[in-house]
């Protein structure tokens, strides 16, 4: 049975290394924001300096009951235990290939977001709300990032210690983002398929019955999300496939065994798409609306210039900016509407059903044969599109399904279409790749 969990990082804001009293000494990572350094081993004793996620201590002395007793500052000191979790003898470090792919499903964010039940920031790492109020460089954000791994890798080597369980880099690799996603609610209970897969023994199971074990974990906040499917197959294509350590196109985060490697590097050389940056292509990052109108634009050859400081009657989409001539075009030429009369909903993710009418409009207007029409039926979701409101998306995906630039996804171990899901960057590559063969 498929899980739905609340993922994103919930647990780290939560004491989860202790559920009975710890017994070992040695060294401990930090695993919450903010940890205070107490005088005595008592929440009421005086505070005496904070440790952050990632940090790591010497405990000396474990005394009353979960406090570890350190010398901080050269003077002794004591943590709560509650909030640290005991670092086993390491066997594998995250490579820097996994760290690559790591970065490339997280995307970075400058400023902090609140993510489901935390802030967050740079790559994905938990913060305080009041944390970063100038924002982070990428280089911080990195830097960020690998120590807050600690706090994961941890987790994961104590049970793959502890639990005699051997693996390759890769597969380690995949494991570690695995548990910076999820947290370490995976490794704790009986119940997850993906526990019990490397207790027993991996080469006893089949690959599709790994991929079902990554795949158990798709749902943030009760909703199935594109990004967690699309990142589960990349973990899981990781964990059996292992990678090549060969960039596409200059980007760190696209590798030339990536299921969408061909395709990015076909939407950059017809000029479709472009980086995030120089080095981050961020195929995982989902495509706005105006960053898909501003893609159309490129693939018709426009020079959206002429259009930048005409109104678009949109109230959300002010003239002058890198969007603005893309959006006047396309609203100009029928290609796109708006969210509502004065509303073209900018910054909000491209659902799929949408990006198909786009191309389905522009197809429609450019002398392109749209009379193609796949059968629904036999998807998962066909319902949903019998429901009110939803007309409007029938025949742009029944003509993109028959063209192939839309194919099902397993959504809750049904093939859906999920029109209503989000497109990711390299989903949008593999999509344009497959247009671009209607122009020909």
């Amino acid at each position: 049975m498929k899980k739905s969990i609340c993922i994103l990082l919930i647990l780290t804001m939560l004491p989860l290394a202790v559920f009975s009293a710890p017994t070992e000494l040695g060294e401990y990572v930090i695993n919450t924001t903010a940890l205070n350094v107490r005088s005595e081993p008592v929440s009421t004793s005086t505070k005496v300096g904070t440790l952050y996620m990632g940090d790591t201590v010497e405990v000396l002395e474990i005394t009353n009951g979960y406090w570890g007793r350190i010398i901080y500052n050269g003077q002794t000191a004591y943590v709560s235990l509650n909030y640290a979790v005991h670092t086993a003898s390491k066997v594998y470090t995250m490579s820097d290939e996994g760290l690559a792919m790591l970065k490339s499903l997280e995307g970075y964010y400058q400023y902090k977001y609140w993510d489901y039940s935390q802030w967050s920031i740079g790559y994905g790492t938990a913060c305080g709300e009041n944390d970063y109020p100038n924002g982070i460089t990428e280089p911080e954000a990195s830097a960020l990032l690998v120590k807050a791994l600690k706090v994961y890798e941890a987790y994961l080597d104590t049970f793959l210690i502890n639990n005699q369980i051997e693996v390759s880099q890769a597969q380690y690799d995949a494991l570690v983002s695995f548990t910076y996603n999820l947290g370490n609610v995976w490794i704790r209970s009986e119940d997850f398929t993906l526990r019990a897969i490397l207790r027993n023994g991996i080469v006893g199971y089949s690959e599709q019955q790994i991929r079902d074990a990554f795949g158990e974990f798709v749902s943030a906040g009760g909703e199935v999300l594109s990004g967690l499917i699309y990142r589960r197959g990349v973990e899981a294509d990781m964990f059996i496939k292992g990678t090549k350590n060969e960039p596409v196109g200059g980007f760190d985060d696209v590798r030339s065994n990536s299921w969408f490697a061909d395709e990015v590097l076909f939407c950059l050389e017809k000029g479709y798409m472009k980086g995030m940056s120089d080095t981050a292509f961020s195929p995982n990052s989902n495509i706005t609306r105006e960053q898909f109108v501003l893609i159309l634009a490129n693939i018709a050859g426009v020079d959206t210039d002429v259009y930048k400081n005409v109104s678009s009657g949109f109230a959300d989409v002010p003239t002058g900016q890198w969007y603005s001539g893309a959006v006047t075009w396309a609203v100009h030429e029928g290609y796109v509407s708006g969210m509502s009369a004065d509303k073209f909903g900018r910054g909000q993710s491209i659902q799929r059903a949408a990006l198909a009418r786009m191309l389905y409009n522009y197809a429609s207007k450019n002398g392109i044969n749209v009379e193609g029409r796949a059968d629904l039926s036999a998807f998962g979701d066909a319902k949903e599109f019998d429901k009110a409101g939803n007309a409007w998306m029938v025949e742009p995906i029944q003509w993109a399904v028959d063209a192939g630039i839309i194919s099902g996804m397993n959504v809750n171990g049904k093939l859906s279409v999920n029109p209503k899901g989000t497109a990711t960057r390299a989903q949008a590559a593999v999509m344009l790749m497959k247009f671009d063969e209607l122009l020909k």
